[in-house]
């Protein structure tokens, strides 16, 4: 790896790449959309912990197999230039790593579907009968984001200076405070004054490819 690339762009899920929110696609399916608005009511305030809100909204993924699982993740709309972006990244040698506090059977379906070489997130727990629990078998919060960041740095052999962080809500900032560059796009309010560069209402993840390689061009003078 440490060959292949010279910097890694570490992608949050909801709400960047995807264009809802994947526990609320699953709670709207399966009828429990109040259960979810409250749960990111709460959230929103910090009234609950990473944890606390993955315990509540595990009524949503009970009694779900695998193949529910993976057709629901269909639904999930997600932003226009995705795989542009994964792929115009890779030829400039920029490694294309998605890190999520959400789901992560969904994260790892957005990887294989559009060119993302990694992903990080919390994936759901199957019995013994292929039946998901509701539970998650870890848990990323938004404290694990710049830990993961580190991981990925010394397995690839690659500065934490030459990473980028791209993401769009408050869950992101510690990533943002560890990588190299940030980037906020469509973008939480208050996240606003905690990235280096701001992109406001983009229809397409490719907006951040401009400002990555003009970073990418200045290692190189």
């Amino acid at each position: 790896m440490a060959n292949e690339f010279r910097g890694i762009a570490f992608f949050d899920s909801d709400g960047t790449i995807t264009l809802e929110n994947s526990n609320g696609v699953f709670a709207r399916n399966r009828g429990m959309a109040e259960l979810h608005a409250s749960l990111e009511e709460s959230r929103y305030h910090d009234r609950i912990t990473s944890g606390m809100y993955n315990g509540c909204i595990a009524p949503v993924y009970e009694g779900l197999t695998l193949a529910e699982v993976m057709e629901l993740c269909e639904k999930i709309p997600v932003i226009d230039g995705v795989a542009e972006t994964t792929a115009e990244l890779a030829i400039n040698g920029i490694m294309s790593v998605i890190v999520t506090c959400g789901v992560g059977d969904v994260a790892r379906i957005i990887k294989e579907r559009f060119g993302f070489h990694r992903y990080f997130g919390a994936e759901l727990e199957f019995d013994d009968h292929g039946i998901a629990t509701g539970y998650r078998t870890s848990l990323i919060g938004i404290e694990h984001k710049p830990v993961i960041v580190d991981y990925v740095c010394g397995q690839s052999g690659i500065p934490v200076q030459y990473t980028f962080g791209i993401g769009d809500s408050m869950s992101d900032i510690p990533m943002f405070k560890r990588v190299g560059v940030s980037i906020a796009i469509n973008y939480d309010p208050r996240v606003d004054g905690h990235a280096r560069h701001y992109i406001k209402n983009s229809g397409s993840l490719y907006d951040v490819v401009p400002i990555i390689l003009e970073v990418v061009g200045r290692w190189t003078r």
